[in-house]
């Protein structure tokens, strides 16, 4: 996606408002192979808005015990393309990730780019969700975990997954006559175990 000239360029787009926006996180599987979670995005504002396409690195994985982040991997190179989602007021929209670990990641001899295209022939569904994703994993050790999800849309923005800057996001905008939401929001916090014993999935305030 190209970057167009200086904000300046484009009548007032934006609208500054960290709530006009609710997160909502829910867990929807446990497994070995990682979790997979729904957030729920709804605009609160009186405006038609534009929301960046929301990258899955953005849900951010605490370790309960050591209180450090985990961080994403990922050996991929493809951005998504199309437009951004536009919101009507009180509009929601779903986002479905699997998360998966470093272990799964081995397992399916995926490690290496190089790997990653010698599988295509044996893809499943479960391959062409993570490959459209990003191919991003992490490295989920047995334990308990919080998640949340984060999204800051300012200045400085820059969505890895569609290359997309806020200049291009003020662009879309203006095309279809609607606001682009700049502020900082957070889902609420979930927690649960990961490892040979489960535990029940809580949601925390």
């Amino acid at each position: 996606m190209t970057s167009l000239g200086p904000a300046s360029e484009f009548p007032p787009t934006d609208l500054r408002a960290d709530d006009a926006i609710l997160l909502e996180l829910r867990l929807t599987a446990q497994h070995q192979r990682g979790v997979d979670v729904e957030l729920q995005l709804q605009n609160r504002s009186q405006h038609r808005l534009l929301i960046p396409e929301l990258p899955l690195n953005s849900l951010k994985l605490g370790h309960v015990e050591t209180v450090q982040i985990v961080d994403w991997w990922s050996d991929s190179l493809i951005s998504s393309t199309g437009g951004e989602p536009v919101l009507e007021p009180g509009e929601r929209k779903s986002w479905s990730w699997m998360v998966r670990t470093h272990r799964w990641v081995e397992e399916h001899g995926l490690e290496t780019r190089e790997a990653i295209l010698g599988n295509v022939a044996r893809q499943d569904d479960e391959f062409r969700q993570w490959d459209d994703q990003g191919r991003l994993a992490v490295d989920l050790r047995t334990g308990e975990y919080l998640a949340w999800y984060e999204l800051v849309v300012d200045e400085h923005f820059f969505n890895p997954h569609t290359h997309a800057r806020l200049n291009d996001l003020r662009r879309q905008a203006f095309e279809e006559q609607a606001l682009v939401w700049i502020g900082a929001a957070k889902s609420n916090r979930i927690q649960f175990h990961h490892g040979a014993v489960a535990g029940p999935t809580r949601a925390m305030p």
